[in-house]
């Protein structure tokens, strides 16, 4: 009995684990890399001394809304109002002058002010800025004549701040003024009106801005007349101080212009740019784009080329070859004349000049 439980034992114990074979390491099969193809990288001819700056941020709305509104001084109130009833021409009967005030933004320390003016028949666009430091303001002009004995003249100056507050507090209030005329209806059926146009072409912009970087602007460009006189009249009144102080200051006069005078012009041309359309904003855009060869930065270059574009009148056929030789003086590439030098169409210039300049 013995013997046979221990041959079932036996019988019933596990066969013996085969020997143990070493494995090596497995490796994931890893496939070549693949390149993708190469592609042919444009380097463009119009950024090769560098690429605009990002866009300026927006300028406020100058009748926002919700902007916060200074008290106005009521004596330059009573002032400005005497001032547009003296010199508003009544063109309708019966009616009645009102003069409304709008928003005044710019109501912190003032910073800085902007003059612009010209003559349509007379040829000529000054752009003049005022800034205050800590020692002082200073004035700082750049007076182009397009017509009569052509050329541009940069002039430096400085006023008291004092002065400068007094300015700009004679300034903002006619500013913000609207008057306008309403008409009445007279019982008698009897009434009458008139209009009058001058031959008087010209552009004006004062902007005015405080050290929170608020500003209070106004600007017309076109002619003398009654249908323009209630914007004429008040922005007339807020610039002639600083008219009058330009007219007798005596200004250092330098030929060339500085780097700041540059970043100012190009500044006021890309905001200019953008009234190109206005039907009498052509003879302006004229001079800028003709200033732009000799004062534009690389910043001016996308609004160059755009005004490059755009033909079918006059003035327009008359700007962009001007537009393609500022983009050439500030690119240091010419767009007007292929590689062997000859020349190329005024269309596929600016076509190609819309393809290197893109952005």
């Amino acid at each position: 009995m013995r013997a046979l439980a221990f041959v079932a034992i036996a019988a019933c114990a596990p066969a013996p684990a085969p020997p143990q074979v070493a494995l090596g390491p497995v490796c994931p099969r890893v496939e070549p890399r693949r390149e993708p193809p190469a592609v042919e990288r444009h380097e463009s001819a119009c950024w090769k001394r560098g690429r605009p700056h990002a866009a300026p941020p927006k300028k406020p709305a100058v009748d926002d809304e919700d902007a916060y509104c200074a008290s106005l001084d009521p004596a330059e109130v009573a002032r400005v109002e005497a001032r547009v009833r003296k010199e508003f021409s009544i063109t309708s009967k019966p009616s009645k002058l009102v003069i409304d005030f709008g928003c005044l933004r710019a109501s912190g320390t003032p910073a800085s002010v902007v003059l612009e003016d010209g003559s349509g028949h007379g040829g000529s666009l000054r752009l003049v800025r005022f800034t205050r430091t800590p020692m002082g303001v200073d004035v700082r002009s750049i007076a182009s004549s397009h017509y009569y004995n052509p050329g541009v003249v940069y002039g430096s100056g400085h006023l008291a701040i004092a002065d400068f507050e007094s300015l700009v507090a004679h300034a903002v209030v006619p500013l913000v003024a609207r008057p306008h005329l309403v008409t009445l209806t007279n019982p008698s059926g009897i009434g009458g009106g008139s209009f009058s146009m001058s031959s008087n072409d010209f552009h004006l912009l004062l902007r005015v801005v405080d050290d929170h970087g608020d500003l209070t602007e106004r600007a017309f460009t076109g002619y003398d007349g009654s249908s323009s006189q209630g914007r004429v009249i008040p922005l007339r009144i807020a610039a002639e101080g600083f008219r009058h102080v330009l007219d007798t200051m005596p200004l250092t006069k330098e030929n060339a212009p500085t780097d700041d005078d540059k970043l100012f012009f190009t500044q006021r041309f890309v905001e200019a740019m953008t009234h190109a359309n206005d039907p009498f904003f052509w003879w302006v855009k004229e001079r800028y784009v003709s200033l732009a060869v000799t004062l534009g930065t690389i910043d001016a270059v996308p609004a160059l080329v755009a005004v490059a574009q755009k033909g079918g009148e006059a003035s327009a056929d008359r700007t962009r070859p001007v537009a393609l030789a500022a983009v050439a003086a500030i690119t240091g590439w010419d767009p007007r004349v292929d590689e062997r030098g000859h020349p190329r169409t005024l269309d596929d210039a600016a076509a190609l000049a819309a393809k290197e300049c893109a952005l």
